[in-house]
């Protein structure tokens, strides 16, 4: 484990960059260059050490380096090792030593100051220590903006959720958001700063179905001094608002309108179009008249056996093809005639042969949708006397 800090001093403003300091006596004459260029990056929890390599002219073998730290209330130097900063920088072959911690129990603490120093070392040439200046990562580390910025129209508003720039101990520090918004249509000269605590963020009082930018700024503030670090302002993010309820009704009242207009109209052209063509549509709708084959097959039966009622005894039989037929079925008028005339034949007395019934099969007698039309009355119908 880390071992626990001393109790914290009064912390000292200092630059993030510089220039090694004088080494120890002990390896004041080494004939290696001490590493030059430290340059101490915080950024959100990132704390990493980076400098100039070092090499020796007419030796080709890498060169190694290794890193120490302090506390600002101690005089002793620690490796930063895995034991004390689960990571190892004490035989580094790159020019970064990155103890960015995974979580806020590991690393170093954010509110003490620490002091770093890094050698180089090839074979057995040792050289001189260079330092870097003291920092405190929540006084010196740059805050980025939010992070996982996400936008929930409301009627009206609108709800930003967001995450911080990266955790931090509650009892030590808390970040504070500034959103500026604004109207897309009226540009960012009329920007709205508002100050929140809570990640989550409500704009309320706007327009309804109007467009709105916005850029979030977090600001890390110190909760036992009053101290704050502002932060970098996020991407400009835009929506649009959801409509009211007065407006919502609107919408539906319209699309009512628009939709029974629409139907009317179709409605309107499909009657000017059965109107203009309802000749052709009827046609389309109804089958040409026919003969039902039921008269027709009787009519053929009774063309061959009798085309009279013989009920007069002067006429005289006639042939097949001298009789007309007529009737309707399923509303449809039809006719049947015979060109032939009659001839003069066998009498038909009352007292030898009864009167054939002329009429159709399935029909009452006397009632048929065939009735036999009157004979034409010809003299060569007539009988001798």
């Amino acid at each position: 484990m880390r071992r626990p800090p001393p109790p914290l001093l009064p912390p000292l403003l200092v630059l993030l960059s510089g220039f090694g300091a004088a080494a120890p006596p002990a390896d004041s004459l080494a004939p290696l260059p001490a590493p030059r260029n430290l340059k101490v990056h915080l950024y959100n929890a990132q704390q990493a050490l980076s400098w100039e390599p070092v090499s020796l002219d007419g030796d080709p073998r890498p060169v190694v380096y290794q890193v120490q730290y302090k506390y600002s209330t101690s005089s002793n130097w620690y490796d930063v090792n895995k034991e004390d900063s689960k990571v190892d920088c004490t035989n580094l072959t790159r020019t970064e030593c990155d103890f960015t911690a995974n979580s806020l129990s590991e690393g170093f603490p954010r509110r003490f100051n620490i002091s770093l120093r890094v050698r180089a070392k090839l074979g057995g040439l040792i050289s001189a220590w260079a330092t870097a200046p003291w920092f405190e990562h929540y006084r010196n580390a740059t805050i980025g903006p939010p992070e996982n910025i996400r936008v929930i129209p409301e009627e009206g508003s609108l709800i930003i959720r967001l995450s911080a720039p990266f955790d931090v101990a509650a009892s030590e520090a808390f970040f504070v958001y500034y959103v500026y918004y604004w109207e897309k249509a009226g540009g960012r000269q009329a920007r709205v700063p508002r100050c929140f605590r809570s990640n989550y963020i409500t704009l309320n009082d706007l327009k309804p179905l109007r467009v709105y930018c916005f850029q979030v700024k977090a600001e890390l503030c110190l909760t036992k001094e009053n101290i704050s670090r502002p932060g970098h302002l996020s991407n400009i993010s835009c929506s649009e608002t959801a409509a009211d309820a007065s407006v919502k009704l609107q919408q539906d009242i319209l699309a009512i309108a628009t939709t029974f207009l629409v139907l009317l109209v179709v409605v309107g052209v499909c009657l000017f179009l059965v109107l203009k063509y309802r000749g052709l549509v009827k046609h389309w709708f109804h089958s040409p008249p026919s003969i039902p084959s039921q008269i027709e097959e009787v009519s053929q039966v009774h063309m061959a056996r009798c085309c009279c009622s013989c009920q007069q005894p002067a006429l005289s039989c006639c042939s097949a093809g001298s009789f007309s037929v007529s009737g309707s079925h399923a509303g449809a008028s039809w006719s049947l005639g015979c060109g032939g005339g009659c001839s003069v034949a066998q009498s038909c007395p009352t007292s030898l042969r009864p009167p054939l019934d002329c009429s159709l099969p399935g029909y009452p007698r006397g009632i048929s949708q065939a009735r036999v039309l009157q004979w034409d009355a010809m003299p060569s119908c007539r009988g001798s006397s």
